[in-house]
């Protein structure tokens, strides 16, 4: 069975969703000169699935990438090596993301 893949999101970041929403996502990419907002600020009730950290001769940890899940009832956030940001959403949470894509611009 081929594995659906969306830029620059890893296959297996596709089959947890469809794991846990028995669904592929809808996915909007958002490019990082798009954020206006502390993204941290907006993920920061999100629930962490998994985190790759690098740590630099003087320790100081930079986070490359994680997944959230922002939405229990179907939505994930992906942020890349990129600071590329990716919402995963179930169709019926679209426009939820939507909402999300719209407050990220803000201030």
């Amino acid at each position: 069975m081929e594995t659906f893949q969306f830029n620059d999101i890893p296959t297996h970041i596709i089959d947890k969703f469809k794991e846990t929403f028995k669904q592929y996502p809808s996915i909007t990419e958002i490019h990082p000169d798009y954020v206006k907002t502390d993204l941290d600020k907006v993920l920061r009730k999100s629930r962490l699935i998994w985190i790759t950290e690098k740590i630099n001769q003087n320790s100081d940890k930079l986070v490359t990438s994680k997944l959230v899940e922002y939405d229990p009832t179907g939505i994930f956030v992906y942020i890349n090596s990129e600071n590329k940001l990716f919402i995963l959403t179930t169709i019926e949470r679209k426009n939820v993301s939507d909402f999300m894509v719209n407050s990220l611009k803000h201030k």
